[in-house]
């Protein structure tokens, strides 16, 4: 109660203070061992996290800006800064994918885009050639080269067409042209649509001007009115 006290001074027993404080001064001693290391590991603690997350945070930068290639070392002491390091290297590695499937998309509708004007422009032998990693490119260059066949066919098929059609024709008119009659056709509404050369020899009339006229305009008016009363009552 008091260590001044006469009682206290006669009862003291001075080696076992010197021993209580012997271990009191040991165990104070380890006590501050474990704090200073502990404060060690935290300093060390938040210089990793610091470093890490400085390191995340350019890679993170790098990325906002576009780069695709940014990366950064994973290793760390800490958990978490290992994950978020590998998060953001798998998100510099998907914008990689969609940066590549951006500018295969991009040359491949390129070509796309010049076939089709090459085709309008007349070059039929125009096709998408080329092979894509990307299965939406290969179906649309399939849809592309069919259609520009068919195209193709089409216009080879008619332009077939139109020569025979025009071989006829010539072959028509020269046989038309050696026969000593007039030939003529009409059409639905009675209007001539072709006329040989002899029609101005019997008629006077070129073939150019009897062309989308009638046999009542090439008739006398008094005649032509006589030859349509005539024809109303058949």
């Amino acid at each position: 109660m008091c260590l001044e006290c006469a009682p206290f001074q006669a009862n003291v027993d001075t080696h076992s203070i010197h021993m209580t404080l012997k271990v009191v001064n040991k165990q104070l001693t380890e006590f501050r061992r474990m704090v200073e290391e502990r404060d060690r590991e935290l300093e060390g603690t938040s210089m990793e996290l610091a470093l890490g997350l400085s390191e995340v945070f350019e890679a993170l930068k790098r990325i906002a800006s576009g780069d695709s290639e940014a990366r950064t070392p994973e290793a760390s002491e800490l958990d978490l800064v290992r994950k978020l390091k590998r998060m953001v290297n798998l998100t510099a590695e998907n914008l990689a994918e969609i940066v590549d499937l951006s500018h295969e998309f991009a040359i491949g509708l390129a070509e796309h885009f010049d076939v089709l004007h090459r085709v309008s422009k007349g070059d039929l032998r125009a096709r998408v050639s080329g092979i894509s990693k990307v299965d939406l490119l290969e179906s649309l260059k399939d849809v592309t080269n069919e259609m520009v066949e068919s195209v193709s066919t089409e216009i080879t098929e008619r332009q077939q067409s139109q020569e025979a059609l025009q071989k006829s024709e010539e072959r028509f008119r020269d046989i038309a042209y050696s026969i000593a009659d007039w030939i003529w056709e009409l059409d639905e509404n009675g209007m001539y649509t072709y006329c040989s050369e002899k029609v101005e020899d019997l008629l006077g009339y070129s073939p150019d001007e009897i062309l989308g006229k009638t046999p009542f305009d090439l008739m006398p008016q008094d005649e032509a009115k006589r030859t349509g009363e005539i024809f109303s009552r058949i």
